[in-house]
């Protein structure tokens, strides 16, 4: 379990003061920062998805599924964060996929939505990992406004369990509350922190890549291995000591407690 400290809950900003941003008690190798769950518990846990509310749509590049009280892992990029190449690599399987379940009239199946996350994760995470482009967010200043306006409606809009902002990239484990939608938080998280970035680096044009990816976390099992995965994203590309993490030291949600 990751235990947070309320008095380690701000990072030093470029002017000496502070950041309100929540960050780990400790950066460091992300093999320590978990205990493995207990599996079998893990596997049963119930998400609480009201599935009659599931709905897909299709961004500018990704089919986006939402869901009533779902849980999600989303993943948004700078706009120079991915090759050309490797980008329509990803576009192409991804059409062959979406044109089948066309063909086959009954829209995208689980499988073939875990066959799209699976692609994107292959083809595009490790991309990003990579650090293609300018990398704004490794900026100090930047990741700090980044980090703000992700925690700014916190328990108002919507609950955050885990972000990282990584240098060409940023990663958040978010549940939206209430009637706030999820394109809607991330539309503000983005336009907002497009204009701030642009106005610290004294640069015009796109800050972020239009669309966004975003999955829904479907079990207990998958919330771990979700949590685990984005905090140990900067390890796994090499970076060390990262501070611009956070997970939170909740339960998944549902009617019983199971400790991370």
């Amino acid at each position: 379990m990751i235990h947070q400290d309320s008095s380690q809950r701000h990072l030093p900003n470029p002017a000496g003061g502070s950041s309100e941003v929540a960050r780990p008690p400790r950066p460091g190798d992300s093999s320590s920062a978990f205990e493995e769950p207990d599996q079998d518990v893990l596997a049963t846990f119930p998400l609480g998805l009201d599935r009659a509310s599931l709905e897909v749509s299709v961004g500018e590049n990704l089919p986006h599924w939402t869901c009533r009280s779902a849980v999600y892992h989303v993943t948004f990029r700078l706009a120079d964060s991915l090759p050309i190449a490797v980008r329509d690599a990803w576009l192409r399987e991804r059409e062959v996929i979406v044109a089948k379940a066309g063909e086959l009239g009954n829209g995208l199946s689980e499988d073939e939505e875990k066959r799209l996350d699976y692609l994107y994760s292959e083809k595009v995470g490790k991309a990003l990992d990579a650090g293609h482009g300018a990398c704004w967010l490794a900026r100090q200043e930047v990741a700090s406004t980044v980090a703000n306006a992700l925690a700014h409606f916190e328990g108002e809009r919507h609950t955050l369990h885990a972000w990282c902002i990584m240098p060409s990239h940023v990663h958040v484990i978010v549940q939206p509350l209430a009637e706030h939608g999820l394109s809607a938080i991330i539309h503000s998280w983005k336009s907002f922190t497009a204009h701030a970035a642009n106005r610290i680096l004294r640069r015009h044009g796109d800050f972020w890549q239009h669309d966004a990816y975003n999955h829904i976390i479907r079990s207990a099992k998958e919330y771990c291995f979700q949590l685990r995965y984005v905090w140990g994203n900067p390890e796994q590309a090499g970076l060390r000591n990262w501070p611009w993490r956070e997970v939170a030291a909740a339960p998944p949600p549902g009617p019983e407690r199971t400790d991370l």
